[in-house]
């Protein structure tokens, strides 16, 4: 299936901030093999932003099929480091849409914002197989 352009720049926003936790953060610290503290590692962001992204992927609207998905790339780029207590908002971004060779590519980007300050902005890269033929 091709994904139309019409797409290109669609903006989605998170229904609530998430509150980052210390329980969270530690348990992340714990599960990389980093001592406990109050900043989060920079793979953390990989949380909000996957989940956040995944959501708008799996949208109804767009149709496409998730057990034909293969990664592509991912990268950040930080303002701040995440803090405990960061009530941090998300929105993503439909950046790119390419088709080729029967598959989809999409591109997005996810802002993590708190107070209106950009702490951490993400890109993923999606390849959607097209069907076998």
């Amino acid at each position: 299936m091709a994904l139309s352009a019409e797409f290109l720049g669609r903006t989605y926003r998170a229904d609530a901030a998430h509150i980052v936790s210390a329980d969270e953060v530690r348990a992340f610290l714990h599960a990389i093999g980093e001592p406990s503290g109050d900043i989060a590692p920079p793979t953390f962001a990989i949380k909000l932003a996957l989940a956040e992204s995944e959501s708008v992927m799996k949208s109804p609207e767009l149709g496409l099929d998730w057990s034909r998905v293969v990664h592509g790339d991912q990268r950040f780029e930080y303002h701040r480091p995440i803090r405990v207590g960061d009530a941090l908002d998300c929105e993503t971004v439909i950046d790119a849409i390419k088709s080729v060779a029967g598959n989809d590519i999409i591109t997005t980007r996810c802002d993590l914002t708190t107070n209106s300050e950009l702490i951490v902005r993400s890109w993923a890269v999606l390849f959607f197989r097209g069907p076998e033929k």
